[in-house]
């Protein structure tokens, strides 16, 4: 369907444009401010963790670590993605797979830590929880893998 001429004067209309561009630099404004955002959570996290850092237990530790530095990753993953967007404005669904798995990662390690550290044998739950994280992760892997063939891919990094 083609559009009628009012449809055309307003397509090529100088406000238009004008309101075009102040919503593409509020996109990016936007935009800067969750990446700036992201970074100074990142950043809290570290601060926090090293805060409340307790040497006490090698197994408290080790899921402390995991958990505050994994989401850190996660955070850092977005911004990455954010910073991609302005640089190229275009979309990339690929690092949102990759924060999923990481996500799912750390959910495996942080459960299999918690449970090895309250000295727990292996029970149903437990190995179900694994089980499903586990198959989201490789349906992620599997949906990252499909997604970059030579037609998706980027080799902006």
């Amino acid at each position: 369907m083609e559009p009628d001429g009012d449809e055309q004067k307003w397509l090529h209309h100088g406000m238009r444009d004008k309101l075009v561009a102040a919503l593409s630099i509020a996109e990016d404004v936007i935009y800067i401010v969750l990446a700036v955002l992201f970074a100074l959570t990142s950043i809290a996290i570290i601060v926090e963790f090293i805060w409340t850092l307790q040497l006490n237990s090698y197994a408290a530790f080790v899921e402390d670590s995991l958990d505050h530095f994994l989401i850190v990753f996660m955070l850092i993953e977005l911004m990455h993605t954010i910073l991609l967007f302005l640089k190229t404005h275009r979309f990339r669904h690929e690092p949102f797979l990759m924060v999923g798995m990481i996500a799912g990662i750390r959910a495996m390690l942080i459960l299999s830590a918690h449970h090895t550290a309250m000295g727990r044998t292996a029970t149903t739950s437990y190995i179900w929880e694994l089980g499903v994280t586990a198959g989201v992760i490789l349906v992620l892997a599997i949906a990252l893998r499909i997604s970059r063939t030579p037609a998706h891919s980027s080799t902006e990094e």
